[in-house]
């Protein structure tokens, strides 16, 4: 099933070959690994956003290791509880290297992951072979309007767009950080460390439906502390002797605490 539309004309695209096409004959690449590029130069405000290599596989490490798989599972029994009917056509908003994207097309019958960097989104076509990834940005979706049963946003930002491609009834789950998460790795960077912030909810034409905080600890040695600093906002707001108190213990217990939002798209 092809959701994708041009993003400098949104006309629907169709796939040639390698390529996908519009009806004014703007054509994008297929990568070799499945993958397609929808973010214009135009439309970045860097030359390389979001992510790095050296995060994604940070986070690639980190993942895998299991630390967030409660977190996976409550997200897919979220989805299901949420889409009683079912769920025909998902998308994932800052979808990453795609561990979260997989839970998701888990429940769903066609799954697109969305994020604007291009090193996570080929990591995520490699190892998921079954959603449809696509570097673009979630302020411009390039999706067409209405397709949606669902979308999902893990420790992402939620912006309007994601109403326009909701169909009616279509819901949002989002996560965010909960107020104490990560709180003991934080307590050893920072001297005063501060609980997250409630991440807003609110959408035009969207109701909120339900909230739940899921709470869990796991385990970690230097090298996944390493991991966890490197794919998160604090190996951009930590100084390296910072970075080095959080890396001290040889082991360190940690809580991680997520709050889930459901939303519904009004008819």
């Amino acid at each position: 099933m092809q959701l994708l539309v041009c993003p400098i004309c949104r006309a629907p695209l169709k796939r040639a070959s390698a390529t996908l096409v519009c009806a004014q004959r703007h054509t994008f690449d297929v990568a070799r690994e499945g993958y397609v590029n929808l973010f214009p130069a135009h439309h970045r405000q860097s030359r390389s956003p979001g992510d790095d290599e050296r995060m994604v596989a940070a986070r690639r490490r980190f993942l895998d290791a299991g630390h967030f798989a409660p977190l996976r599972a409550e997200l897919a029994a979220t989805l299901m509880t949420a889409c009683e009917r079912g769920i025909g056509n998902a998308v994932d908003l800052g979808c990453g290297e795609g561990y979260f994207t997989d839970a998701v097309a888990s429940v769903a019958v066609h799954t697109y992951g969305v994020d604007v960097s291009k090193a996570a989104i080929r990591a995520a076509a490699r190892r998921y072979p079954t959603p449809t990834f696509v570097v673009a940005s979630s302020r411009r979706l390039p999706l067409v309007d209405g397709s949606f049963d669902a979308a999902t946003a893990i420790l992402a930002p939620i912006d309007p767009d994601i109403v326009r491609v909701l169909a009616n009834g279509g819901v949002v789950v989002r996560v965010s950080p909960g107020p104490d998460h990560l709180r003991a790795l934080r307590d050893l960077a920072y001297t005063d460390a501060r609980s997250h912030r409630r991440a807003t909810t609110q959408l035009p034409g969207v109701e909120h439906l339900s909230e739940r905080l899921v709470r869990f600890t796991f385990d970690t040695d230097r090298n996944a502390r390493a991991d966890l600093i490197a794919m998160t906002p604090m190996l951009h707001r930590t100084r390296e002797d910072q970075r080095a108190r959080a890396l001290a213990p040889e082991h360190l217990t940690i809580e991680a605490g997520f709050w889930i939002d459901v939303l519904r798209k009004r008819h």
